[in-house]
Parts: structure tokens; sequence; C-alpha cells
């Protein structure tokens, strides 16, 4: 974490003052971020790594520092606070726009608002398979590994690569630890057997299920309107 000798302006998360990678700073660090933040070099006997230097261009500032400031600022005439930084939802050309009479870029001020922290989710909305999501999703499936994986359209990125936090990314290199069943495997099988049913309906059934006392699934139900997201995936979590 940069000490406060080398906090130069009124933001919370600053990149080392005068850090030199190969006589590169943070700036060309920011250029290619995601590949030039996992860069280190040997010096004599210790290992130093590019992210731990430029903290705020590597998306690596602390949790406890890791705050917006309440200050307004100005950036090419117009005023600003991190509110707007916020429902601009972390907007990349603002976050590294100099603030005008300073050294400081918007990140510096905002952090949290431009995703700076160790540990966080995008604001973002992407599209998987054509279907608009956003990491908010998470809050309802919990960190489901196949979506965590799925490509996100148009872009060489995975869904987790926006949603770090929630597909417990944080920590790279250290697997997440496996949750324990909720309940012994005879339960589960139950709950799947029912989505079967309505897709298999006789000819000359009304509107309404003729066997009495028979529950069925809405059929073609999609949460969010996501063909992943159907009853037999809410079928595998339904105790979540």
């Amino acid at each position: 974490v940069a000490s406060s000798e080398e906090i130069q302006g009124k933001g919370t998360c600053y990149d080392k003052k005068n850090y030199k990678f190969q006589k590169k700073d943070c700036a060309w660090v920011a250029k290619a971020w995601e590949k030039r933040c996992q860069l280190k070099e040997e010096k004599g006997k210790e290992v130093e790594y590019v992210k731990e230097n430029c903290i705020n261009t590597c998306r690596e500032c602390p949790e406890k520092i890791c705050k917006d400031s309440s200050k307004k600022f100005v950036v090419k005439q117009r005023i600003y606070n991190c509110d707007v930084v916020k429902l601009n939802k972390g907007d990349a050309e603002l976050c590294n726009s100099r603030i005008k009479g300073t050294d400081d870029i918007v990140a510096n001020y905002c952090p949290k608002s431009c995703q700076r922290c160790q540990c966080s989710d995008s604001e973002q909305t992407f599209q998987v398979k054509g279907q608009e999501l956003s990491c908010k999703i998470f809050k309802i499936i919990k960190g489901d590994k196949k979506l965590c994986k799925k490509q996100v359209d148009k872009t060489t990125k995975a869904v987790e690569d926006y949603c770090r936090k929630s597909c417990g990314k944080c920590e790279p290199g250290v697997p997440e630890p496996t949750p324990p069943p909720t309940s012994a495997p005879t339960t589960s099988a139950p709950t799947i057997a029912p989505t079967i049913s309505p897709t298999i309906t006789p000819t000359t059934a009304p509107t309404e299920p003729a066997s009495e006392g028979i529950c069925y699934d809405k059929r073609d139900y999609k949460f969010l309107g996501n063909p992943l997201f159907n009853c037999m995936w809410a079928a595998k979590k339904w105790r979540n």
C-alpha cells in the first residue's frame, strides 16, 4: 500500500510514486493492465510484482482504503463527483481522465466506482448468447460455475472477468472451497422429476392438468428471459 508521503492528491488509492518496471511506469501498465499486472522481476533475493506497486491500475486497492471521495472535481471543463462516475458504470475513459489542476486521474478519487478494489464485481452489463446480464444475477444463482465460465458476447472475456467477487476469482491461484451438500443425495432426486412431466402432455389435454393432484411447472418459463435459467436450472438450486 502506498505510504502517506507517496499520496499526492485528495483521493484514496494511488499507484506507487516513481515506480518503474524495467524503466516503464504504471501508465504503461495501464494500456494492457490485465497482462502487465501479472509481471514480476527479481530484485536480489526478493520478487517484486507490478500489481503490488500499481495498485490502482491493477485493481488491487485494499478494501480498507477503497472508498470513493466525497469531493467534487473538474474533468474537461465539467464538474463531477463519484456518484456521477457510478452512474456511468465506471466508464473506462472517464476513470482514466486527468482531473483538472492535479496529477490525479478520476480513479484515484473514485476507486470503488471505477472498480479498482481488490475484490469487486463490475457494475457494467454484458451479454451472454444475446441475453443481457449483470453481476447482480449472482445474488440469485450464487456463483454458478457454468455461467462464470461462459464467454461474453463480442469479447474474449468470460463472465468471471466481470464478476470477480461472485465467481471467486479474487485470489488467483487459490481454489475456491467446495461448499458441503445441503442435504443427502436422496432428497435431490425427486426435485428433478416433475420438471420433465410438462413436456409429455396428452393430445386431448385441456389447458389445466387433467389428473387431480398433479402439480406442474410452467412450460417454457425463463427466469429474466434467459434460456439458461429454466425450471430444470431452478431444481438444482431450489434449496439455496
